[in-house]
């Protein structure tokens, strides 16, 4: 089933972050990996101890992912998007194309390295959407 999920993003204190919400939440950190950790990985040590993606949980349910940018900073207002994990590809591209229409692409579709389709687009509402369809 299609579903969404909040997504924090830091300015390289997403560690600092994910220990702040862990205990205000009781939340269990299932999954973190830093940008040194991504194949391909060509920054420097300060940007590898980032987090590129970590998520948190609680009772086995996804509570929400939180991240470093990669680069530049995060302006305020735009530190949270919506993920939106599509059921097919189909769902996935027109949900693309629909939020695109009047919107900003921020990140065309693209295949990652997690294997998954991958796509951002700011919405014409100023919502920013982070776009997921993984195959299973």
């Amino acid at each position: 089933m299609a579903k969404t999920i909040s997504y924090l993003t830091f300015n390289g204190d997403a560690n600092e972050a994910i220990a702040f919400y862990q205990g205000v939440f009781d939340l269990d950190v299932t999954m973190k990996n830093l940008y040194s950790m991504l194949p391909n990985f060509s920054g420097d040590e300060i940007q590898g101890k980032k987090v590129a993606h970590a998520r948190l949980a609680k009772d086995d349910v996804e509570f929400f992912y939180v991240s470093d940018i990669p680069v530049g900073e995060v302006t305020s207002g735009d530190q949270v998007s919506v993920t939106y994990f599509a059921d097919t590809k189909a769902e996935f591209e027109t949900a693309f194309a629909s939020l695109a229409v009047l919107g900003t692409v921020k990140l065309e579709i693209q295949e990652t390295g997690w294997g998954a389709s991958y796509a951002e687009v700011t919405d014409r509402f100023g919502v920013n959407w982070k776009l997921n369809f993984q195959a299973a």
